[in-house]
Formats: C-alpha cells, structure tokens, sequence
C-alpha cells in the first residue's frame, strides 16, 4: 500500500478518536416542561393552533374560544366576551402591530 492511500484511512481513526475522547464533555441541553388544563384557567384542553406575540404572550385557539397566556395567569376570550363564535381555528400575530394600540 502506498502512502496516499493510507492517508485517509490515517484521517477517519483520528476523526473517530477525536470523537470518543469530546464525548464526555457533550451534554444534552435541560428542558423544563410544565402542564396546563383546565383547572390551571385554559379554557378547554383541546387546543387547534398556537401563537406568540411581541410581548411573549402565548395565543392559544381552542373550540371553546381562546386564551391568552402571559407566562402566569390565563385570559379566557369567548363568546361572552365578543367573539363571534367559540371555535378558533387561527391564531397568528403581526409583528406591526403596536401592543395595546387600536388601529
């Protein structure tokens, strides 16, 4: 065997031992998950679609109306509230809008 022909063989071992020897120092990123229904204050636990606006403020359309989540607390919009019906099958936000403006 020549030497170039050795040569990637030479490059694939030092790839593989580079990899054994950084793999203790990989580490999964922690996510931390928390559960939501109804006695937390969502509306219903169907839930259709998903939005986060500017203010990180989760949207959430449900067929029993929708819900605005702010991190904490639940805000419950339905019929009651103004919407014409209590299915939402879209939510989505426009980043020109201004937060708390009335156009």
């Amino acid at each position: 065997m020549n030497k170039l022909s050795r040569f990637p063989v030479f490059l694939v071992l030092c790839f593989l031992a580079g990899m054994l020897l950084f793999t203790g120092r990989a580490h999964a990123q922690k996510y931390i998950f928390a559960h939501y229904d109804i006695e937390d204050g969502l509306i219903q636990s169907q839930i259709n679609k998903l939005s986060m606006d500017t203010d990180h403020r989760l949207w959430i359309g449900t067929f029993g109306g929708a819900c605005r989540f702010d991190g904490k607390d639940f805000t419950a919009y339905t019929r009651l509230t103004g919407l014409p019906d209590n299915y939402v099958a879209t939510v989505f936000s426009d980043k020109g809008a201004v937060p708390g403006l009335v156009q």
